[in-house]
């Protein structure tokens, strides 16, 4: 890839799942989900929920771990809301 190009949402998919399935356990961390746009949030949200589903059969014997870090908001608390959680601004007299 040339410097200065960016890919499309679809290639990096396709390089992800290609980089996954050459692994057994895959750890992700994302960070910083809060600072992108709604349109942004909902659409990493999704791509990262389809490959946690494992809907690609290059996937269906990989184990894959996501990380979230980000502050809250409110669509990121929707569409995370069945996942476990950590919320360190309930922990305050702990942190």
């Amino acid at each position: 890839m040339k410097l200065g190009v960016v890919a499309s949402l679809s290639k990096v998919k396709e390089l992800l799942i290609s980089l996954f399935s050459s692994l057994t356990t895959t750890y992700l961390i994302l960070d910083g989900l809060d600072e992108c746009d709604n349109t942004d949030q909902r659409q990493i949200l999704s791509e990262l929920s389809s490959l946690a589903r494992q809907d690609d059969q290059a996937l269906s014997s990989v184990i894959l771990k996501v990380l979230v870090c980000c502050r809250e908001t409110k669509l990121i608390n929707q569409k995370l809301n069945k996942s476990p959680q950590i919320s360190l601004s309930k922990e305050h007299d702990a942190v």
